[in-house]
């Protein structure tokens, strides 16, 4: 099952932009979080797909079942909600788009095929490295040193990069 070393680099690289996305942000935007955050998602999912394909192995499998009937699922609710534009691309205060839901579907593909014990340490240290800089600017809004211009609930509780103070704290556990 093993991709050739550019195809896994290239993964690898995907993977990782993956994780670290909750850094990237647009202060001076309206929606500061979800369309930088989805972006960056996006190129990094195309990159690691591209490098799947290219590489011998990727075939499809039954665990891609369920997520992808997940995926379809939320593509048929967001084409019938009332808001499409906030049921695809997600919002701040909702969290995940369908878009964003069909990217963690891709990251669950190829971390499938990331079969050894060091490509799963790699990808937990970019998480947890990922996690120092929203950790730090969390640190500085609680003390009241903030860098950006939020809204005033940045001022009650921190939400660094996230955009969301219990998203922030999800994030953080789990890095």
């Amino acid at each position: 099952r093993s991709i050739g070393s550019r195809q896994q680099r290239a993964a690898d690289v995907a993977v990782a932009v993956l994780l670290a996305s909750p850094v990237v942000m647009n202060p001076s935007g309206f929606e500061p979080y979800q369309l930088p955050k989805l972006t960056v998602q996006a190129l990094a999912a195309l990159v690691a797909v591209t490098a799947l394909i290219a590489g011998p192995g990727l075939r499809p499998s039954r665990t891609w079942l369920w997520p992808g009937a997940l995926v379809a699922v939320l593509a048929l609710a967001a084409l019938l909600s009332g808001s499409p534009t906030t049921a695809l691309l997600g919002s701040s205060a909702r969290r995940f788009g369908v878009a964003q839901w069909l990217l963690l579907m891709v990251v669950f593909v190829v971390a499938q095929h990331w079969a050894t014990s060091a490509d799963r340490a790699r990808a937990l240290s970019v998480l947890s490295l990922s996690s120092v800089p929203v950790s730090v600017l969390a640190l500085l809004q609680r003390a009241g040193f903030d860098p950006f211009d939020w809204s005033a609930a940045a001022m009650v509780r921190p939400i660094s990069s996230v955009g969301n103070a219990t998203f922030l704290g999800g994030y953080l556990a789990m890095a």
